[in-house]
């Protein structure tokens, strides 16, 4: 639960869209949610920086080994 606060990107200022999308499923005519193949978009807002990036880095290494 710790890592589900560290490896978000908003720490580092780069908040991301589009990492779902959704795709009709013709049978029932419904949308369903899928993971996005072409992968989510990030943008550089500095404003919303908690860490440098090269030390939000250095802890997921740490978390990593």
């Amino acid at each position: 639960m710790v890592l589900r606060f560290y490896r978000n990107l908003i720490l580092i200022g780069k908040p991301g869209r589009g990492f779902r999308h959704t795709t009709k499923h013709n049978e029932t005519g419904r949308r369903i949610s899928v993971k996005n193949p072409k992968g989510p978009i990030y943008r550089d807002e500095p404003h919303l920086a908690y860490l440098d990036e090269v030390e939000w880095q250095e802890w997921m290494d740490d978390f990593r080994s």
